[in-house]
């Protein structure tokens, strides 16, 4: 299979823009009629008129970039360009109806591709598209992949790279891409919410979501730190702290509650704290909650690392696919302050070889180092 170099890709497309001769491209003279922009197209089509201003004064400093898929010439780079020029024809200036281009041929999912890509390469993107972008890129990669072309490494890494972000970053959009409501999607969109009050919102279940959304739609100034509050208490309403042995239920005890019921017991740092939870009988469908466990120095820099993505546990939490590790790392049996939080998105028990009640979750991280 053939191998993928996304620099390579980048570096066509931005040569396409701004160089005379390419040898990858064909220089070709379309009517702006002929041109089929990006019904994909999400960046901010701001400026126009200013940008009309100055291709009137000018005149087209830059060829307009196209794939060829199915010999429609279909626009990678130059949208608000070509906006522009359509302003100057409607208003009668019909010499700019014609437009230098260049070309080559691919296919559907190479130029949506392109498309995501020269954006990244050539445009400042605000942080709404960088969500979008980020859903996007991740669709048109599996795409690739399963067109036969060889991706190496991690997907979240190359989405990084190709957008100049860190992969935590990455994985924190993908948070908010997977859990935001359209609700708090569009009030992210519209600007009533930053993105770390966005990536906190997407963290809560659905009615908070919604309720944050109502709030921020009607013009509440709503911050990151308040929805971590509110994140904090829905925390503390889930966790159940195993607390010191005389905490814990008689033998007895448990034995009627594991013939009825299966808890859902989540670590608290505080070990004299105890705290209730709703129960759920084992198998009850609920929404994906988040577990509060200790980690050992050690093993969380590997986790951290993305050295280390599966946990090897009890299954005494009703670990579920979908559910959120938040991490907390302890050193000399002292909380550091430091956290991370994984996704499981994968579970394997009663295998052989497991010991009973014990189960293996594969993970993902979604958010990196932090500190409480």
């Amino acid at each position: 299979m053939p191998d993928f170099n996304v620099l390579n890709l980048m570096n066509s497309i931005s040569k396409a823009s701004i160089e005379t001769n390419v040898d990858e491209y064909t220089e070709i003279l379309l009517d702006l009629d002929d041109i089929v922009p990006s019904k994909e197209n999400f960046y901010s089509q701001e400026n126009i008129e200013e940008l009309a201003s100055a291709i009137e004064a000018a005149e087209l400093q830059q060829p307009l970039v196209l794939g060829r898929v199915n010999g429609k010439y279909r626009l990678i780079s130059g949208h608000r360009r070509r906006l522009a020029l359509l302003k100057l024809v409607e208003s009668g200036k019909e010499q700019f109806k014609k437009v230098q281009c260049r070309y080559k041929d691919m296919t559907e999912t190479f130029l949506q591709f392109s498309l995501l890509v020269g954006n990244a390469y050539t445009r400042e993107l605000n942080d709404y598209e960088k969500v979008e972008q980020t859903k996007q890129l991740r669709e048109v990669i599996m795409k690739l992949k399963q067109e036969g072309i060889e991706i190496k490494g991690e997907i979240r890494n190359y989405i990084a790279g190709i957008m100049n972000e860190s992969p935590t970053k990455i994985a924190q959009i993908d948070v908010i891409n997977k859990k935001a409501t359209e609700e708090v999607k569009e009030q992210f969109k519209e600007g009533n919410l930053n993105f770390t009050a966005t990536y906190e919102a997407s963290k809560l279940g659905k009615e908070e979501q919604k309720e944050l959304a109502e709030k921020a739609a009607a013009g509440e100034d709503i911050k990151a730190n308040e929805i971590k509050i509110i994140y904090q208490e829905k925390k503390a309403a889930n966790e159940v702290n195993i607390g010191d042995k005389s905490n814990k239920p008689s033998e007895s005890d448990g034995l009627k509650e594991k013939n009825n019921q299966e808890p859902t017991k989540i670590e608290q740092n505080a070990p004299e704290k105890v705290i209730k939870t709703k129960i759920y009988k084992k198998g009850e469908p609920r929404e994906a909650i988040t577990h509060y466990i200790k980690c050992s120095a050690m093993f969380f820099e590997d986790a951290a690392a993305e050295r280390k993505n599966f946990e090897l546990r009890i299954n005494d939490c009703d670990y579920r696919v979908g559910d959120i590790l938040h991490m907390t790392e302890h050193k000399d049996g002292h909380n550091t302050g430091r956290f991370i939080e994984q996704e499981i998105i994968y579970m394997l028990e009663e295998f052989n070889g497991l010991k009973d009640d014990y189960c293996i979750l594969g993970t993902k991280l979604i958010a990196g180092i932090e500190q409480e």
